[in-house]
């Protein structure tokens, strides 16, 4: 017999719509999977490719271009361990890069977003 979780009414992160979903599961309704998907590869690496940045909320929410709330929820849900294999892509351009690190046009974006923020 198939048991399913408990399901929770959810409101997504990302565009707001109500959805029926696993308690603790995705934040982000079936339409914005991949865009949440997108948005989690990418703050990933940064954070990989610049360890040494302290990086706020605030800062990772204005460099992804969207509210705080995404980013928290990106922090929050785990996402499949599988999720990202077989992407060799830049998450932020998707111009090719192994491990699908940041192409190095994307880092010195970062980078640029950075500095201009400390000043």
């Amino acid at each position: 017999m198939f048991e399913v979780g408990e399901l929770d009414l959810i409101s997504c992160v990302i565009c707001g719509k109500a959805f029926v979903g696993a308690k603790g599961g995705s934040p982000f309704c079936p339409s914005c999977q991949d865009e949440g998907m997108r948005l989690y590869l990418l703050l990933r690496a940064m954070l990989r490719d610049f360890p040494s940045l302290k990086l706020s909320v605030r800062d990772a929410a204005e460099i992804l271009d969207v509210p705080e709330e995404v980013v928290k929820a990106l922090f929050v849900w785990d996402y499949p361990p599988l999720a990202a294999q077989g992407r060799d892509v830049c998450p932020m351009c998707g111009d090719p890069s192994p491990l699908g690190w940041l192409c190095d046009k994307c880092k010195a974006y970062v980078r640029h977003r950075m500095v201009m923020e400390d000043h």
